[in-house]
């Protein structure tokens, strides 16, 4: 009888922690997105491929090998510091720093709808990979919540995306209250939300050869309200999870780092073979603290080991190894 009692206590404190560790470390939603990438990944993206992601931010895909990221210092559009635990280039991705045709893959997820020239973007996936993968919200999304930093309505008509812009937040009173109430109440019920109309609200675009985009006007991005465009120079915003949210953020970085080391067979790089200059797209010389373009004599500098390969970060000047 002892035993009993004690097992059903035991039983009872394990339905607790495990509906606790279900609510607060949000794994449905944490599951959810690990699933579609190990699907994904087993699917297009076998280990002998290699991988950009651009955008990268706090959360990088698991399968991307190279990271590239605009903001690596300031955390305005990410809950986070940007992830380090794979290469990572600090890039725009209207200019990427990247060789033509060096990767087979490129990803994009949740970036597109924040660019002031999703056009270049495109050009420059096509110029760099083999074939693609970018992820979206759709225009539906965007009506039901409105983002001040998202500057598109964002559809899908075959193999082309069309971008309509934005003058201002789409903001329906009723709509509006009715989301804030009755599913922004909690992380819980918007997880719940977003999750069970995943294919409703987003688009999944995949391409090979060359992505293709209609682009309508053009975002008043002076009056789109609550749109802050984040630094490259300095962190204006830093977030650091607290609590549950650290532990999330710790089991997530280390079981994206295991099935990444499990599905991809590149884990260095040399930025030689790799980089290429964002104005010209030539080769470039790396030093150990300096990349160089000959063609364009153009310095950028490596930063923590980072190359911080922006035109705005750029300095005129030959002969680069006299300023090692």
């Amino acid at each position: 009888m002892r035993s009993t009692v004690i097992s059903i206590l035991l039983l009872f404190i394990g339905y607790i922690v495990a509906l606790f560790a279900w609510r607060r470390l949000r794994l449905r939603r944490a599951l959810y997105m690990l699933r579609k990438q190990v699907i994904w990944s087993i699917k297009h993206a076998p280990r002998d491929k290699f991988v950009l992601e651009v955008g990268s931010g706090n959360n990088p895909h698991l399968r991307a090998d190279m990271l590239c990221e605009k903001y690596i210092y300031d955390d305005l559009h990410r809950g986070a510091g940007v992830a380090t635990d794979r290469p990572l280039v600090a890039g725009d991705a209207s200019a990427l720093p990247f060789k033509t045709g060096i990767f087979d893959i490129i990803i994009s997820n949740h970036v597109i709808e924040h660019l002031e020239d999703p056009g270049s973007f495109f050009q420059e996936a096509g110029r760099v990979a083999d074939s693609g993968l970018f992820i979206t919200p759709n225009a539906l999304a965007e009506r039901i919540q409105s983002f001040g930093t998202h500057l598109w309505l964002i559809t899908q008509k075959g193999d082309t995306l069309h971008f309509a812009a934005k003058k201002q937040r789409i903001i329906d009173p009723t709509l509006h209250r009715f989301f804030n109430n009755e599913v922004m109440s909690s992380l819980l019920k918007l997880d719940n939300f977003s999750l069970d109309h995943w294919d409703s609200l987003n688009i999944t675009y995949s391409w090979t050869g060359q992505p293709e985009c209609v682009v309508e006007g053009e975002p008043n991005v002076s009056s789109t309200d609550g749109f802050v465009q984040a630094s490259t120079v300095e962190p204006t915003v830093t977030h650091k999870p607290m609590g549950l949210e650290s532990l999330r953020a710790f089991l997530k970085k280390w079981v994206r780092i295991t099935i990444h080391a499990l599905f991809s067979s590149h884990y260095k790089v040399d930025w030689v073979d790799i980089l290429a200059c964002p104005k010209c797209h030539r080769d470039v010389s790396v030093s150990t603290s300096k990349v160089y373009c000959p063609a364009c004599e153009l310095r950028f500098p490596i930063e923590r080991g980072i190359p911080i390969m922006l035109l705005d970060h750029a300095v005129a000047g030959s002969n680069p190894l006299r300023y090692d």
